[in-house]
């Protein structure tokens, strides 16, 4: 943001969804914990920093109180089904109204698969997180090395396509990078910098 303008006055409290993928691969190792386990503590730290700046904002189950959240975030668990396809659909389904301007609405989608593109029946249907500015889509890639074996790249580009404009797309293979990671993500959909689509290769 440039020097000398104050950052744009928050309008609204934030309903904040976290969307985690419970495919097998959340059971690879991160450093010393699984993909999941990592990402059950980020979303416990979030909550926590979070609720501290603002008690309006909610997350998950909309009302709770953060014990309650991080209860719930603790029984989140992997599916021992292997699969070879995730619908974006599914998760269109469960969200609440994106253009109930009595909110902003936040999505964090958490995604550790490295050969699974994530597929749209209908492309058009997150067209609302690039066109409605009381909503945004974060992603939080967490993979393989890139190999001639998977689709890393291809998954980063089709997540990072879903909201260029305010979303963020982080990708990682490490866990020190977590921390980074909510840091940024604390950020209100209303207060960040736009940022113009860049082309990102992993390595």
């Amino acid at each position: 943001m440039a020097a000398g303008h104050p950052p744009p006055r928050l309008q609204l409290h934030e309903r904040i969804i976290f969307a985690v993928d419970i495919g097998p691969n959340g059971a690879a190792k991160m450093g010393p914990l699984t993909r999941l386990l990592a990402a059950r503590q980020l979303i416990k730290k979030f909550i926590q920093l979070k609720s501290r700046m603002s008690v309006s904002h909610e997350h998950c189950e909309f009302g709770k109180q953060p014990d309650e959240l991080y209860r719930i975030v603790d029984e989140i668990s992997l599916s021992d089904h292997e699969v070879t396809y995730f619908d974006m659909q599914s998760l269109k389904d469960v969200m609440p109204d994106p253009n109930n301007p009595a909110y902003f609405l936040r999505v964090i989608f958490i995604y550790f698969r490295s050969n699974i593109i994530p597929s749209l029946a209908a492309p058009k249907e997150f067209d609302f997180f690039r066109q409605n500015k009381f909503c945004a889509f974060d992603s939080l890639y967490v993979h393989d090395k890139v190999a001639d074996d998977n689709r890393v790249q291809e998954v980063f580009d089709f997540l990072n396509e879903i909201d260029e404009e305010k979303g963020y797309c982080l990708e990682t293979r490490l866990f020190r990078r977590m921390n980074k990671f909510i840091i940024l993500l604390l950020a209100h959909g209303q207060q960040r910098t736009p940022h113009q689509p860049a082309e990102s290769f992993l390595l």
